[in-house]
């Protein structure tokens, strides 16, 4: 592991600001990563598994059915051999976080969707970025501009522990903002939000992901 994959996976390793340590980390922005009590692992089936977690964690509170996962990861085979193959994908993903995550299965499996099981201990960076920006918003919208401050800071670090100078720029224009009291704080909290969006579905696109737009 090089000198950046190792500031990046000690930097990801700590939890957002409120959040308790996350027993197993996934990190998509940046280069791919998946962490357990803060250490790297391997992945078997890597490519299968990389992309199983990446259409999960980009969007880590939604279901997603099973049919859209059998598509992204066999999209040419039977769809009952393509089935018994994302049971055992998601089995082996088991034996290899489970023990952190006291035996809880990392991907939840209900009336035919998946999701990341957050509630048991998984963390996405994407979520962190979504956590900051939100507590932040959050804290100048209430006054507790201080807050929001230190939130906005958190993101620009981040940011550029990954290797993503748009968002670090945006969290850095909203950080000094929230320093001088800028008026115009929500179109900069907007700014970011847009920044994010864009990093993350260049991530979907390079796996061919559809994902549900906000509104």
């Amino acid at each position: 592991m090089n000198d950046q994959s190792m500031t990046m996976r000690h930097a990801l390793s700590r939890p957002c600001d409120g959040e308790a340590q996350s027993l197993v980390q996934v990190c998509l922005l940046g280069s791919f990563l998946l962490l357990k009590a803060g250490q790297p692992v391997v992945l078997r089936n890597g490519g299968k598994t990389k992309a199983l977690l990446t259409q999960l964690g980009l969007q880590p509170s939604h279901r997603i059915p099973r049919e859209t996962l059998l598509q992204m990861l066999w999209p040419d085979n039977d769809p009952a051999l393509a089935s018994q193959s994302l049971h055992s994908l998601v089995y082996g993903f088991h034996k290899l976080v489970g023990d952190s995550l006291r035996g809880a299965a990392p991907v939840y499996h209900d009336e035919g969707c998946y999701r990341l099981n957050i509630e048991a201990g998984i963390r996405v960076d994407v979520a962190c970025f979504d956590t900051l920006v939100k507590t932040g918003d959050q804290g100048a919208r209430s006054g507790d501009l201080a807050t929001a401050e230190r939130r906005a800071h958190s993101t620009k670090g981040l940011a550029g522990t990954i290797g993503a100078p748009a968002l670090q720029q945006a969290a850095k224009a909203l950080e000094t903002a929230l320093r001088e009291r800028d008026a115009a704080l929500e179109t900069l909290f907007t700014g970011f939000a847009d920044e994010l969006r864009q990093v993350t579905d260049g991530i979907a696109r390079g796996f061919d992901i559809e994902r549900s737009r906000p509104g």
